[in-house]
């Protein structure tokens, strides 16, 4: 009862703050979406967050939640029913790296139901993940995206990350209670190497007291940082060419006033990549290190790590390395598994270790961000990964 009223209480104090409540939102401004969860009305909420379809066949919902009210602090989030067995489907959260990138990147580039072409047209992806897991892309940390905040509320570490996405996550899953029992994986690529283990650890120590549990199952990391840490320049460039190409496209369709209009961001700036927040986040700080939250994690859930044969950015051998050194309590199954070949429809497709909960997986013929570049072969894993099967 304690957790349920401090979540009342600091939902109150966030939208006394912005003094606003339902009756005066204005549909000319951006959704937010707390007012509504404070106020119960959960179905209106969701249909004010419900977005016209760009392609036929794709639901979504997209909106803002205000998480640190004393700065100001929205998070954007997109979110993409399952489009099969909804009811019992998968639930994950989708974090870009960057630091500083926005998760549309994921969702238009990659991974997502709508793939956006060179000539502004959005089609359905036919490898999207969404065919079986409910995905969520949320714009993280603030200033990515369009998630915003006042400059005092720059979050400069991780924890405090993933405190914010953590009570967004509470947010979510009040406005889609159905979804809460539904097996719940933490996802994301490149720096999200280390936004993923905090936020992960971040739910793995709230449940326990939580009145919104969250049904955590595992996490998946692809062309993840990992300890020790790169450079900076290893990772903010790392030889992608592509890279300021898709950051153009993103920024030229996500700042149109038709397409804010329709995903409920009117008016607000974005930013594929913000430079600010690599220039500000605490990159440096070689104190916090995420092994101590894998090695925690990996005695309760499924952790994969999959990692691009042919990453410029961020070998896989620093990938290999760091698995070898992780200790938990089935450590001795995966140091002494072999290397076996990773197979999809017959063909040699790459190269896996598992052991105990933990899977390393290589990927052939693969750049930084694996999706773009084997997204057939990104889906059967990811499907094989949330259901618990074997990779191979």
């Amino acid at each position: 009862m304690k957790q349920y009223l401090f979540v009342v209480s600091a939902l109150w104090f966030l939208v006394e703050g912005y003094r606003v409540n339902v009756n005066s939102i204005d549909e000319d401004d951006p959704l937010i979406l707390t007012p509504y969860i404070l106020d119960g009305k959960i179905s209106e909420g969701r249909k004010a967050a419900r977005v016209e379809p760009f392609v036929d066949g794709v639901e979504s919902y997209s909106g803002f939640l205000t998480v640190n009210a004393s700065s100001n602090g929205n998070l954007f989030f997109w979110y993409f029913p399952a489009e099969n067995a909804p009811k019992t489907a998968p639930v994950m959260i989708w974090l870009q790296g960057g630091p500083g990138g926005s998760s549309m990147v994921g969702l238009l580039v990659e991974n997502g139901p709508l793939q956006l072409k060179n000539n502004f047209q959005l089609i359905k992806r036919p490898t999207r993940w969404s065919q079986n897991i409910h995905m969520i892309y949320i714009d993280n940390p603030f200033g990515a995206g369009f998630s915003f905040t006042d400059p005092a509320g720059i979050a400069k570490t991780e924890r405090q990350i993933s405190e914010n996405l953590y009570q967004g996550l509470l947010q979510f899953f009040q406005l889609f209670p159905e979804l809460s029992r539904n097996d719940f994986f933490v996802a994301g690529e490149s720096y999200a190497g280390r936004y993923v283990p905090a936020l992960a650890d971040r739910i793995h120590r709230g449940n326990p007291d939580a009145v919104t549990k969250i049904n955590m199952k595992g996490l998946a990391i692809g062309d993840g940082v990992v300890d020790p840490m790169p450079s900076y320049t290893q990772v903010s460039t790392g030889g992608e060419n592509d890279d300021d190409a898709i950051i153009a496209l993103l920024n030229s369709y996500l700042r149109r006033d038709d397409v804010q209009e329709q995903i409920h961001v009117n008016g607000m700036p974005f930013e594929a990549l913000n430079n600010y927040i690599l220039a500000t986040v605490d990159y440096f700080d070689r104190d916090t290190k995420v092994t101590p939250w894998v090695e925690e994690l990996l005695n309760h859930y499924r952790v994969l790590y999959y990692h691009g044969k042919d990453d410029p950015r961020l070998n896989y051998t620093d990938t290999v390395k760091f698995a070898e050194k992780l200790v938990w309590n089935g450590f001795e199954k995966y140091r002494s598994a072999k290397w076996t070949e990773w197979t999809v429809k017959g063909a040699d497709a790459g190269n896996l270790k598992t052991g105990g909960n933990l899977a390393v997986l290589l990927v052939n013929n693969a750049r930084h961000m694996v999706p773009i570049f084997q997204p057939e072969r990104s889906l059967a894993m990811i499907n094989k990964f949330v259901r618990g099967e074997p990779l191979m």
